[in-house]
C-alpha cells in the first residue's frame, strides 16, 4: 500500500505520504488503495472546493465556490486512470496528468500539496520542513472516530480521521495560526472514491473569523455520454 503511493508521489514531486514500512490504522485507512476500482470509466466525480483566509496574500488564491472533478477513463493499456480538473467560476484552471486508480483517491495528493503550499506561502516557512513534519504526522499519528455524515440528503456511516501535525513541533511558536493546523478527513464506503471531506483548518479568531480553511467536499457522481 505505502510503496505504491510513495512511487506515485515521487513522480508528482510531492513527498507527503508515509514512507515507513509500518504505519498506524489512521494512515492505513487514509491511504487505502482501490477506492476507485468500483467506479466505472466515463464517470466524473464532482467535489466542491473552497479556500479562504483572514488576510489577502498575493501568493495564495482564495476560492469562494470552486470545483474539483475526477474523471475516470481507460488508459492506452486498458487499465483505469483518473484525471483531476480544478475549476473556478465554471472554467477549468488546471488539468493534471492521468494517475492510476490503484493508488487510491488522487484528490488526497492534490489536497495535501495545496495545503502545504498555502501554509508555506502564508507563513514564509520552508516547504521542505513543513512537508517532512506533515509526512511524519500522517505516518505516526491520527485519530479515527466513527461519525454520521451527509451525502446529498442521505445520512451515511463514516469515519473521521484527524491529524494535528505541528502539535508537538519544536518550532510551533514560529508558525503563527498554523501551529494548530488540523487536517481532517471524512471517509465512507458509501461515497464513490471513498472520501466525503478533505479539510485543512486553523483555529478561528476570537470573533469566529476564519484564519485559514481549505476544504474539498464530495457532491455527486455523473456518468458521461
Amino acid at each position: 500500500m505505502i510503496k505504491g503511493l510513495k512511487t506515485v508521489l515521487g513522480v508528482a514531486t510531492v513527498l507527503l505520504l508515509p514512507v515507513a514500512a509500518v504505519a498506524g490504522p489512521a494512515s492505513d485507512r487514509l491511504f487505502a488503495e482501490g477506492v476507485l476500482q468500483a467506479v466505472e470509466p466515463g464517470t466524473e466525480l464532482v467535489y466542491g472546493h473552497v479556500r479562504e483566509g483572514a488576510e489577502e496574500n498575493e501568493l495564495v488564491r482564495w476560492i469562494d465556490d470552486g470545483e474539483v472533478h475526477v474523471t475516470l477513463q481507460k488508459s492506452q493499456d486498458g487499465s483505469k486512470e483518473a484525471v483531476i480538473s480544478m475549476l473556478s467560476d465554471g472554467k477549468v484552471q488546471r488539468r493534471m496528468n492521468p494517475l492510476p486508480v490503484s493508488i487510491g483517491n488522487p484528490i488526497l495528493l492534490t489536497f495535501l500539496e495545496s495545503s502545504l503550499r498555502a501554509m508555506a506561502n502564508i507563513t514564509g516557512g520552508s516547504p521542505f520542513y513543513i512537508r517532512n513534519r506533515m509526512k511524519a504526522a500522517l505516518r505516526d499519528t491520527g485519530t479515527v472516530t466513527p461519525v454520521k455524515a451527509m451525502i446529498g440528503d442521505k445520512t451515511v456511516d463514516a469515519e473521521q480521521i484527524t491529524f494535528i501535525p505541528f502539535l508537538h513541533d519544536q518550532n510551533r511558536q514560529r508558525m503563527g495560526e498554523f501551529a494548530d493546523l488540523e487536517l481532517r478527513f471524512i471517509l465512507s464506503d458509501q461515497a464513490p472514491g471513498g472520501f466525503i471531506l478533505f479539510s485543512a483548518e486553523t483555529r478561528p479568531k476570537s470573533d469566529g473569523a476564519v484564519t485559514f480553511r481549505e476544504q474539498i467536499t464530495y457532491r455527486t457522481a455523473m456518468l458521461g455520454e
